[in-house]
């Protein structure tokens, strides 16, 4: 497999009166050509603070303490703001959590599918009409009539509205693109119709990606690699398959008890206790106050996510 986006001990804080919020701590993983990676966890674990910092959006006060974020093997923290600026679209891009929220509700979608296109086009090389043409075929190709191009947001559903960014992230041809939580605002039916275009159009052009969500669900049925996120580390990734036959981190199997089951009726299993305060986290493995499997060393020792077998990463004293 070819690696298409290495991050390394990628560290994010928001620095407070308070103190530091550790909101993103030593986060690396590989993401290869093709590969659909799921990010899961409790709000606040820090999926999208991580996401904004691979495309380094991130506003005060947060900020990149550390790490690197290897896109075809260019370090983009290290690069320019404007190198960065023409990396965005072209080279990676993001699907946001709420079209309502990322359209400008005063712009035809044309212009806004332009505005992206010109940016990457200040040479001239391409003509209004070639502009045109390839803004008609975004819209087609995540499934929308060409003449969504004159209308505005809130002429459109939010099934609509969520395809128009789709094609808007698109529509440079991306190597890697983030999407985080792009069905959160939508109803299963159409939840499934949005899914079903976004995988499409990532195969047809060749594109990684990372889906940050909360749905299990939907991530059985979607990703290939599922990574499992708690108060801003990693506490296990491996293939979608194994994780939900057999999750090793204790955190990942009360995840999956939490599911809703169809096979029999019964009280719905939460997991006990509340996210740590990541501004003063706990000592050790900041998941022992809550972990049922917890001993005396998890209180003292930090894990370090490290693969026990093939493909199966976990962080956790019981391996």
């Amino acid at each position: 497999m070819t690696a298409v986006l290495q991050v390394e001990k990628l560290r994010v804080y928001y620095h407070t009166l308070a103190g530091p919020v550790r909101a993103v701590e030593d986060v690396s993983f590989t993401l290869n050509k093709g590969e659909r990676l799921g990010l899961v966890g409790e709000s606040g674990s820090g999926k999208s603070t991580m996401v904004l910092a691979l495309l380094r959006m991130l506003k005060s006060p947060a900020r990149t303490e550390a790490g690197r974020v290897l896109l075809n093997g260019t370090d983009l923290l290290q690069l320019s703001d404007a190198n960065m600026r023409a990396a965005r679209f072209a080279q990676i891009a993001l699907i946001p959590q709420g079209a309502m929220n990322s359209l400008n509700p005063v712009m035809r979608i044309k212009n806004q599918l332009l505005d992206t296109i010109r940016y990457h086009n200040r040479n001239g090389r391409l003509s209004q009409a070639t502009m045109m043409a390839h803004i008609h075929q975004l819209l087609e190709s995540v499934g929308l009539h060409r003449d969504v191009a004159e209308m505005y947001p809130h002429e459109l559903s939010g099934g609509m509205k969520q395809r128009v960014c789709i094609a808007m992230g698109i529509s440079l041809q991306p190597k890697v693109i983030l999407a985080d939580e792009p069905t959160s605002a939508l109803d299963v039916v159409v939840q499934r119709q949005v899914m079903e275009t976004l995988g499409r159009v990532q195969e047809e052009i060749g594109a990684s990606l990372i889906l940050v969500g909360h749905d299990m669900g939907l991530m059985a049925q979607f990703v290939h690699t599922i990574g499992v996120m708690y108060a801003g580390k990693l506490v296990e990734v491996g293939p979608v398959e194994d994780i939900f036959e057999e999750p090793l981190h204790p955190y990942t199997q009360l995840l999956i008890a939490s599911l809703p089951s169809l096979e029999g009726k019964g009280v719905f299993k939460g997991i006990p206790g509340i996210t740590p305060s990541l501004l003063n986290p706990p000592s050790g493995c900041t998941f022992h106050p809550r972990c049922p499997q917890a001993t005396a060393r998890c209180k003292a020792e930090i894990p370090v996510l490290q693969e026990i077998r093939p493909g199966r990463w976990v962080s956790c004293l019981l391996y």
